[in-house]
């Protein structure tokens, strides 16, 4: 009767199981797989601490890596892209509005929130008109021109800004009208008389 030779099952990392069977090892990860891991993980942590510090112009040196490494950089770089561009926009113009100048209207194209940003900077130009418009009505009425009056439509701080030259626009015409029926031989109310006589002594005053 032939004796048959059992051999030994080799196990690679030399484990066995509890009823003796070979216990196959995961895959050794690679020192230069670890290493590259590790450096993807170090550069967008200085990402997010770079915008944490408000150093926006700082992007992810995707060159340096391969794969799905380079691809997860270049995405990230074109959301900051995504993020700043409107972002500079919108310094862009608060600055001029607090230098007193007035923009055109933004008409570049923006999706989602950042559309939103856009509409309220074009909103901010069409209220900052409203003062626009009513220097021009005071710089005509310094020089005795009070054919033009505010007629655009304003909101809040800027309607009351129009309203109120609207108002001097008016009652000067109403001075000014009642002086030249005066001058003619008509004479107004008392009362109207009296505020023309008040205002001449205030202007010799």
């Amino acid at each position: 009767m032939a004796t048959h030779t059992s051999k030994a099952r080799q196990v690679p990392s030399g484990r066995l199981s509890s009823n003796g069977a070979a216990v196959l090892d995961h895959p050794e990860t690679h020192a230069s797989m670890a290493h590259d891991a590790g450096s993807l993980h170090d550069e967008v942590f200085r990402l997010v601490e770079a915008f944490k510090e408000g150093r926006l112009t700082e992007r992810g040196d995707a060159r340096a890596f391969e794969g799905n490494d380079r691809e997860v950089l270049d995405g990230l770089n074109s959301m900051l892209d995504a993020v700043i561009a409107p972002l500079n926009v919108a310094v862009d113009y608060v600055g001029q509005f607090s230098k007193g100048v007035i923009p055109e209207k933004i008409t570049a194209s923006y999706n989602g929130d950042f559309n939103l940003v856009k509409n309220n900077l074009n909103a901010c130009v069409d209220a900052f008109g409203g003062l626009s418009e009513a220097e021009a009505v005071l710089q005509k009425m310094a020089i005795n021109d009070y054919t033009t009056t505010v007629n655009g439509s304003y909101q809040g701080a800027f309607a009351t800004v129009a309203q109120s030259v609207n108002l001097v626009h008016r009652r000067i015409l109403h001075v000014t009208s009642t002086i030249k029926n005066v001058a003619q031989g008509k004479i107004p109310a008392n009362s109207t008389l009296i505020f023309i006589v008040d205002l001449l002594g205030v202007a010799k005053g």
